[in-house]
C-alpha cells in the first residue's frame, strides 16, 4: 500500500501479474478511481515483460511509478489499456536506478529516491497538465480540470459531485472542452494540432462526434460566435491573423483580424452573448477588439511578460480586460463598470485561471501551481480556499 496526500494505491504482485487499484479521498468518501491491472502481462514500452519483484513504487496525481528488476529505469503507469493489458512507459530511459533503491517520494517536480546510500534527488519532468475551468455539470459554477496528454486522462473536480478521472484522448493532443451542444454543460473534447481533427463527447446526446477543422500551426479558439448558446469550432492563425469559424447557425467564415504575433483572446466584451473577435499584442500590451455591438476599438492595457486573462470580474455580463504577471502574482483589471484595480494574488511560477467558482456571476481570482498540483482561489462570495487536484 502507498499513500500520497488524498490518494491511496493497493498493489498485489504475483509473478508477472499486477493487481492494483487507486483510491482518492474526496468529500468524506474514499472512491476507487480506476483499476490499474488485473493479473495481465505487464507491458513496458510496447513489449511484454516478466518481472518478479518491484523494487520501488511511488504515487502522484493518480499515476503509479515503478522500478523493477535489475538496473531498471523508472516507469510510469499510463491509465489506459493496450490489448487489454496495463501499459507503462519509461519516464526517462537514460536514468537507471540500480538495485539499491527502496522507495520513491515526490518533492515538487522531482523524485526523492530512498536508497541504501540515503536520499538522492533526481529531477525528472513529470507530464505537464493543461488547465481548464469550465462548467461540466451545468450548475453555473466553473469546475477545475486538468488534462495530461501523455496519460490521455482528464482530472476533473465537479462542484456537484466531486473528483473524477476520464480517459479520453491520446498523446500529443490539446484539451478544448466547451458546450458544443447547447445543454449548459461543457463537453469533453480534444483537438489534434497536426491533423486539425476535433473529437468530442457530447453530454446531451451521449455520443462521440468527430470533425475536421484546422491545419498545423493554428490554435483552437472555440466559442459562441453567433449567440445560439453553442460553442462553434474555430481556429486562429497567429502567422497571418486569420480566423476560421464554423458557426452552428451561419456556417463557415474567414476573417482577417490581427497580425503576425498577436494572440487571439475572444470574449464577449459588449454583453450581447456573442463572442467578439479580439487579439492581444504581447510585446506592446495592446488589445484590438471588434465588438458585435460596439465595433472596433484599441486599448493599451498590459506590458511585456504579462498574460491576457479577460473575464467578467464585476458581474455586469461583459468580460473585462485583465492581465496577470506570473513573475510576482500581480493582477491588473479594468472592469467595465468597476474601473481599474490592481490585486496581488499568487506567487512566482503559478498560472492564472480566473473563473466563477462560487456561482455568483463574477469571475474569481484563482491560480494553479503545476509543480504541486494545487489550486488557490479567492471567491467573491466564498472567500479564500485551496484544493489539490
Amino acid at each position: 500500500m502507498i499513500v500520497d496526500g488524498n490518494e491511496l494505491a493497493l498493489l498485489i504482485w504475483a509473478g508477472a501479474g499486477l493487481y492494483s487499484s487507486v483510491y482518492r479521498y474526496s468529500g468524506g468518501v474514499l472512491r476507487e478511481e480506476f483499476l490499474l491491472g488485473y493479473g495481465e502481462n505487464l507491458i513496458v514500452n510496447g513489449a511484454s515483460v516478466t518481472a518478479t519483484t518491484i523494487d520501488a513504487i511511488g504515487l502522484h496525481r493518480g499515476n503509479l511509478l515503478l522500478k523493477f528488476g535489475a538496473n531498471s529505469p523508472l516507469y510510469g503507469y499510463l491509465p489506459r489499456a493496450i490489448s487489454g493489458n496495463p501499459t507503462y512507459f519509461s519516464l526517462d530511459p537514460n536514468v537507471y536506478l540500480g538495485d539499491s533503491t527502496t522507495g520513491i517520494k515526490f518533492n515538487n517536480n522531482s523524485f526523492v529516491l530512498v536508497s541504501g546510500a540515503g536520499l538522492v534527488r533526481l529531477d525528472i519532468n513529470l507530464p505537464q497538465a493543461e488547465i481548464n475551468t469550465v462548467d461540466f455539470d451545468g450548475d453555473g459554477i466553473s469546475d477545475p480540470s486538468l488534462f495530461e496528454d501523455q496519460l490521455a486522462t482528464w482530472f476533473n473536480h465537479y462542484s456537484s459531485n466531486g473528483f473524477n478521472t476520464v480517459a479520453f484522448g491520446y498523446n500529443g493532443i490539446q484539451a478544448v472542452p466547451s458546450d458544443y451542444d447547447g445543454d449548459g454543460k461543457a463537453d469533453i473534447t480534444v483537438y489534434d494540432p497536426l491533423s486539425g481533427v476535433w473529437n468530442s463527447f457530447h453530454s446531451e446526446a451521449k455520443r462521440l462526434r468527430t470533425d475536421q477543422f484546422g491545419y498545423p500551426g493554428v490554435k483552437p479558439v472555440m466559442s459562441d460566435y453567433d449567440g445560439d448558446g453553442r460553442s462553434d469550432l474555430a481556429v486562429y492563425d497567429e502567422s497571418n491573423g486569420l480566423w476560421y469559424i464554423f458557426s452552428s447557425t451561419k456556417g463557415f467564415s474567414v476573417t482577417q483580424f490581427g497580425y503576425p504575433g498577436t494572440e487571439a483572446v475572444p470574449h464577449d466584451f459588449d454583453g450581447d452573448n456573442i463572442t467578439d473577435l479580439a487579439v492581444y499584442d504581447r510585446e506592446l500590451g495592446v488589445w484590438y477588439r471588434f465588438g458585435s455591438q460596439t465595433g472596433f476599438r484599441i486599448d493599451q492595457f498590459g506590458y511585456p511578460g504579462v498574460a491576457p486573462k479577460a473575464a467578467d470580474f464585476d458581474g455586469d455580463g461583459k468580460d473585462d480586460l485583465c492581465v496577470f504577471d506570473h513573475r510576482n502574482g500581480a493582477w491588473f483589471i479594468f472592469g467595465s463598470t468597476s474601473g481599474f484595480k490592481a490585486v496581488s494574488f499568487g506567487f512566482p511560477g503559478v498560472e492564472a485561471v480566473p473563473a466563477d467558482f462560487d456561482g455568483d456571476g463574477m469571475a474569481d481570482l484563482a491560480v494553479y501551481n503545476q509543480k504541486t498540483g494545487k489550486w488557490y482561489h479567492f471567491g467573491t462570495k466564498t472567500g479564500y480556499s485551496d484544493k489539490q487536484l
